[in-house]
């Protein structure tokens, strides 16, 4: 299979610290204006993987099966609707988008050029997950009555500084960005609770109403 890989910094060094392992990747290139802060490049740079600042700079060269987007929230529209565009699937990271009109156009360009936009929600594809979404389904557990999800994970100045500083913030560049705990660093936890209560399995429950309050611990715009 050949992969493109969109960004290399944050989570995405996982990536491609995996794929890096695997005999049956083959590497096309990567795409990262910021590739020089890389844990791997000298890895990346030894396997003489090409490197672009651009995705239309890599298109113009390369095809790929598959492009993993792995990049700040408010880019995952327009590059994952790029990238099919070009005749790739998509992998792109969780949050889909910043907002629901963003989805529906990646929706759009899925039916439009015929590849999928997958979104790494990976929690629901675990062997646990599955099994006990199983087990609802086929009454084992009996009916799903309520979820509930407590994280406690600590956020410094750190974690909101990352990537240039778009953590946590409602805008950036003029770009809407929207993020936030609930959206992004804890998505796995809403998402799985949606996911287990889906009709079949594959699919997810949708919201019909929401009752939400805000605080902030740090100062963050959102």
């Amino acid at each position: 299979m050949k992969i493109l890989l969109v960004g290399t910094g944050g989570y995405a060094s996982t990536y491609v610290e995996y794929l890096l392992n695997q005999a049956s990747v083959v590497w096309e290139g990567i795409v990262d204006p910021f590739f020089a802060n890389c844990k791997q490049k000298d890895e990346i740079i030894k396997k003489n993987i090409p490197v672009y600042d651009t995705m239309e700079e890599f298109y113009s060269k390369h095809t790929a099966d598959l492009a993993i987007i792995c990049t700040p929230t408010f880019l995952h529209r327009e590059q994952s609707i790029f990238a099919v565009s070009h005749g790739s699937d998509v992998l792109c990271e969780k949050p889909a988008a910043p907002t629901v009109a963003d989805t529906e156009k990646m929706l759009e360009a899925e039916r439009k050029y015929c590849h999928y936009i997958a979104i790494g929600y990976q929690w629901s594809y675990t062997k646990e997950i599955q099994d006990l979404k199983a087990d609802i389904l086929n009454g084992v557990l009996g009916k799903a009555i309520s979820f509930k999800t407590i994280v406690s994970w600590p956020r410094n100045k750190d974690y909101y500084n990352r990537g240039g500083g778009w953590g946590g913030c409602i805008k950036r560049n003029g770009n809407l960005v929207l993020d936030s705990i609930a959206s992004n660093a804890c998505a796995h936890y809403l998402h799985n609770m949606l996911f287990v209560s889906g009709d079949t399995m594959d699919t997810s429950a949708a919201i019909n109403e929401l009752t939400a309050e805000c605080y902030r611990a740090n100062n963050i715009e959102n």
